[in-house]
């Protein structure tokens, strides 16, 4: 990822903690993007969420969107946002994000199949 790339999502989490909520954030980025790209925008402000959120740092140590991980060996993400090395131990946590309408829900069945993958 580039420095200005950096930058600006820098400077979107540091409006994210202004702003009255996440809500206000998730619907500029409905109003200023198509949904796929809202989605991959979505994906990029959370792994900047989980580097600089004083809880989740707590958490995590790395973060890294799947794109910029240096052990994906080149491979799509199949299904893979964010990937998070965790503090305590170093071992990786993966994480998909998703970026549904508003008022959309996730089925149980779906979160279920998520997880048996």
């Amino acid at each position: 990822m580039s420095a200005l790339i950096s930058l600006v999502l820098d400077a979107a989490y540091a409006m994210i903690v202004s702003m009255a909520s996440i809500y206000d954030v998730m619907t500029e980025l409905r109003e200023r993007y198509s949904p796929s790209k809202a989605g991959v925008e979505f994906e990029h402000l959370m792994v900047k969420y989980l580097q600089l959120d004083p809880a989740q740092s707590l958490q995590f140590d790395q973060v890294y969107h799947w794109s910029d991980w240096p052990y994906n060996d080149g491979a799509a993400d199949a299904g893979i946002d964010i990937v998070a090395r965790n503090r305590r131990d170093g071992s990786w946590t993966a994480v998909q994000v998703k970026f549904y309408q508003e008022h959309a829900w996730l089925p149980k069945n779906e979160l279920d199949k998520k997880i048996r993958q």
